[in-house]
């Protein structure tokens, strides 16, 4: 069953300027259901994110969170993880740094 999701997912991104960010994500997915645990894409932008949702609306077992690092960015990281997964899944692993110039 995953094997067909994941095919006509590919399919229909394939030749796509999305292909090569939809199988990190599928590769990504297929780790959260194998391990039940959480996996953090890196920074996708508008289009990537709507893949993520894409993949996360085939697969039932799967969650599905963004963070930017603030209210309103544009690219933010994916936060995959199993639904029966009761960790804490609180960090992105987003840090920022101020810096000043004289």
């Amino acid at each position: 069953m995953a094997s067909e999701q994941k095919e006509r997912i590919l399919r229909f991104y394939r030749g796509s300027e999305g292909e090569e960010t939809a199988v990190r994500l599928l590769d990504l997915t297929e780790t959260v259901i194998k391990t039940r645990k959480f996996r953090i894409s890196p920074f996708l932008d508008p289009y990537g994110q709507e893949i993520a949702e894409t993949i996360r609306a085939s697969y039932d077992d799967l969650q599905l969170d963004f963070d930017g690092g603030y209210q309103g960015a544009e690219r933010a990281r994916a936060m995959l993880r199993h639904r029966d997964f009761a960790g804490r899944t609180e960090d992105f692993g987003i840090a920022c740094v101020e810096t000043t110039w004289n």
